[in-house]
Order: structure tokens, then C-alpha cells, then sequence
């Protein structure tokens, strides 16, 4: 085999790979956003009229873009600031959010503890909701921020 058959050959097998992998991103990121909503449903079983009263920011996505930024940041005690980043798809965004709800809903309150001795307590779920930002990614995004970070996370984000 002539080394210009080899090459079309190898192309072609490239290609095919990369269009069976581009059907699989956008599978996943429909399951992705099915997931979230599924979460969020879950959410607002557990977190009920709380959950009415959160900012859509939270609730809803604008984009069909798979991936989302969660920030977090908060002062503790007048001392030092505490700040986080997780890069995760919406479908773990939907049930990260549910799982904190249910913090709530099992125990009146959601304490998270970090450092050597410190922690934070919340009443509420909207008390915890404004200290976090949700910024939309497409996969190449959340890809590049991933490579940024050293992984899909950073610094300190309360995990329930």
C-alpha cells in the first residue's frame, strides 16, 4: 500500500473517530441538561417554598452549553476571605444543588466546616445561594479552565 493510501486511510479513520466522538459530546450534554433538570426538580421537592424563592440565576440556563463554573465566595468573621471554583457539567450542578438542599431539609441548617477549626453555618438556602456564581461553559471552556486549575476544582467550595 502506496504511503498516500496509508494516509487517506488513517484521515478517514480520524475522521470517523472524531464524528462518533462529536455525537457523544452532544448526547452527554443533552443527558447532561436532562439530568440538571431532573436534580432541580429533586431540589425543589426537598428545599419546597425556599426553593420558589431563589433567583432564577440558579434555577435556569440560558445557554446549551454542557458545562458550568460554580464561584463561591464569603468573609468569615471579618478575617479572611474564602473562595472556590468547581468546573462540573449542569447534570452534577442540578444534583450538587440538591444534595445541598437536602443539608437543609434534614437538619434545619447547613454547617460546613474548613481550615483547622472553622465554619461556616447557614440558616437558609437563599442565605448560601447568593454566595455563589454560576457561569455557563461550553465544553472547550470548561476544558481549558480545567487545565488552568490543575483539575476540575480550586481553592474551597462547600460540598454537601
Amino acid at each position: 500500500m502506496a504511503f498516500k493510501d496509508k494516509f487517506n486511510k488513517l484521515k478517514e479513520s480520524v475522521e470517523k473517530g472524531a464524528g462518533i466522538a462529536g455525537g457523544a459530546i452532544k448526547a452527554g450534554a443533552k443527558v447532561a441538561a436532562e439530568k440538571g433538570s431532573e436534580a432541580f426538580d429533586k431540589t425543589k421537592e426537598f428545599a419546597g417554598e425556599a426553593f420558589d424563592h431563589l433567583d432564577d440565576k440558579y434555577k435556569k440556563f440560558k445557554t446549551e452549553d454542557p458545562f458550568v463554573a460554580v464561584k463561591f465566595k464569603s468573609d468569615w468573621s471579618d478575617e479572611f476571605d474564602v473562595y472556590g471554583i468547581k468546573v462540573m457539567t449542569k447534570g452534577e450542578y442540578g444534583i450538587y444543588l440538591s444534595d445541598i438542599a437536602k443539608r437543609f431539609t434534614d437538619n434545619g441548617n447547613f454547617e460546613w466546616g474548613f481550615g483547622t477549626n472553622e465554619d461556616f453555618t447557614w440558616e437558609t438556602l437563599q442565605e448560601f445561594m447568593v454566595l455563589l456564581e454560576i457561569v455557563e461553559l461550553t465544553e472547550k471552556e470548561a476544558l481549558t479552565l480545567k487545565k488552568v486549575l490543575g483539575g476540575s476544582s480550586y481553592g474551597n467550595i462547600p460540598e454537601a
